[in-house]
This record gives structure tokens, C-alpha cells and sequence, in this order.
């Protein structure tokens, strides 16, 4: 009876643990797409044009 109990909790802890990479995964993801556009191999956001501009200029790109 007490496995019972314990397969829901390990249940929801897999589910979290599987939310958690994935949000950490993106976080890290956004970085990499940040740097992938101001290398220039994607196109920036047109309303994200300014932001680009003076990341641009504050890294000396």
C-alpha cells in the first residue's frame, strides 16, 4: 500500500523535473539566439531593431 502512495508523488516529481529542464533548456536557448542574430545568421526582430543596435554598440560589433 505505501508504493501506492509514493508512484503519484514520483509521477508529479517526473513531470516537474521534465518542466523544469525544459524551461532551463529555452532560457539558455534565448542566449544562443541572441548571439546567432547578432552574428547575423538569422534575421533580428523589426520591432527588436533598436534593442540590437545598442547591444550592437556595447559589444563593439
Amino acid at each position: 500500500m505505501r508504493k501506492l502512495r509514493f508512484v503519484p508523488n514520483q509521477t508529479v516529481s517526473t513531470i516537474l523535473g521534465g518542466f523544469a529542464f525544459s524551461c532551463f533548456w529555452g532560457i539558455g536557448e534565448m542566449f544562443q539566439q541572441e548571439k546567432r542574430v547578432l552574428r547575423g545568421w538569422f534575421p533580428e526582430n523589426p520591432k527588436r531593431h533598436d534593442y540590437y543596435v545598442a547591444l550592437r554598440q556595447k559589444k563593439g560589433l
